[in-house]
């Protein structure tokens, strides 16, 4: 801890700021700088149009994740760093993350294990909904922060890659793979084009996205991991108005657009562009609980 001196209209801001009986000055400067407030694309600071705060279980909840992903933390040393930020227990912290979001502590382990966290970010926009925003700004920066964290200004850039990019967010055409951490990492734009991948063991030749994601469903069903009894399975969307993999040719909102491929004895829904592609199949890892299977994507 250090030792600052503040004037009397900071010292006035922290208490209109703070709560009482519970807040410190040092956690309303927290909460001010890191809860309540935004990074642009250029990652320049400012707080939201609203002003709003935001509740203490989703600002305390995005703090534990930011320990995990950027400061290389466990959740149970996480949640002791937020705790002692915010002057109170970590059993309230644990509170936060499990009881409101109705995960046990093991879950959400597993949640903070998954490439791009796509789960935890529909988990969270479900449960406060009127923060969507908020979270999708707090996710972005997450991913953007960690592409700028993944070469040092010392280190030497890798061959082809230019000065102020890293090869995390760059596709390499060829034989370079990437699994599912890495692509999460990536602008997949129109132009990324998987050629094959591999899984569990074997490799399969693809012609795009929507080979990739009918194939690998195919694979699922044959290898047993994916079955009947588990469907329908919703896109990565927290709207949970379209299917990813149904055993009808319909959305839960049959108007809702589609393309359906028909794989065995269900239904892929392949009318999604290159990041949504990714994004389901990243949410289907998780939700089939295959976060410790071998997945690499080729491009064209």
């Amino acid at each position: 801890m250090h030792i600052i001196e503040i004037d009397d209209y900071i010292m006035n801001f922290l208490k209109q700021n703070a709560d009482p009986f519970s807040d410190t000055p040092n956690s309303v400067l927290h909460k001010l700088l890191f809860s309540s407030r935004i990074m642009d694309n250029t990652h320049r600071t400012k707080t939201t149009s609203s002003y709003t705060r935001l509740p203490r279980a989703l600002s305390q909840t995005l703090d534990v994740i930011h320990e995990v992903i950027m400061n290389g933390l466990t959740r149970q040393e996480a949640t002791r760093v937020v705790a002692e930020r915010n002057g109170t227990t970590t059993q309230t912290i644990i509170d936060k993350y499990c009881r409101q979001l109705g995960k046990t502590a093991s879950e959400i382990d597993d949640l903070l294990k998954e490439p791009g966290l796509v789960t935890f970010q529909t988990i969270m926009k479900i449960k406060f909904s009127k923060f969507e925003n908020t979270i999708n700004v707090f996710f972005n920066n997450l991913q953007n922060e960690r592409i700028e964290r993944s070469f040092s200004p010392h280190e030497s850039l890798p061959l082809g890659t230019k000065e102020g990019e890293s090869d995390a967010d760059t596709i390499v055409e060829g034989d370079k793979m990437y699994d599912l951490g890495e692509l999460g990492l990536m602008d997949l734009g129109k132009r990324t084009n998987p050629k094959r991948f591999r899984f569990d063991g074997q490799e399969f030749v693809v012609n795009g996205w929507a080979d990739l994601c009918t194939t690998l469903v195919e694979k699922l069903l044959e290898k047993g991991y994916l079955k009947l009894s588990q469907l329908p399975i919703y896109s990565y969307s927290s709207r949970r108005e379209k299917y990813f993999i149904s055993d009808k040719p319909k959305h839960i909102y049959p108007e809702k657009d589609a393309a359906w491929k028909q794989v065995g004895p269900i239904y892929v829904d392949i009318k999604y562009n290159a990041d949504a592609h990714f994004r389901n199949i990243s949410h289907l890892f998780q939700h089939l609980h295959l976060g410790n299977l071998e997945f690499y994507i080729a491009f064209k």
